[in-house]
């Protein structure tokens, strides 16, 4: 939802985490900032995002801290989906709530 709004972009964690030369890589790390929207209690994905990218450019969301749900699921289905449809709203009127205070 937030890489739908104008000035945003997704990238393919894949190919940014495992593929070192790839352009979607440097597309990440020559951004001038990178929003990680993370999930899931883990945090793995952030974890790898701090070691490609300058700590400095990126903006870490916890949605969990947001919608103070689901902490323990861990598979999609564990969430109706029209109820993970709205909560991922309200996680993206969050971030771009934060995005555009910056």
């Amino acid at each position: 939802m937030v890489a739908e709004e104008a000035g945003y972009g997704r990238g393919c964690h894949a190919e940014t985490f495992t593929v070192p030369n790839s352009s979607m890589r440097r597309w990440i790390q020559e951004a001038e900032r990178v929003v990680m929207i993370d999930g899931c209690f883990l945090r793995c994905h952030g974890r790898i995002l701090n070691h490609l990218v300058d700590e400095g450019k990126v903006v870490h969301i916890d949605a969990l801290k947001i919608h103070k749900k689901y902490g323990d699921c861990f598979a999609i289905d564990d969430v109706p989906e029209e109820e993970r449809k709205a909560v991922a709203r309200q996680v993206a009127d969050k971030v771009l709530a934060v995005m555009s205070s910056d």
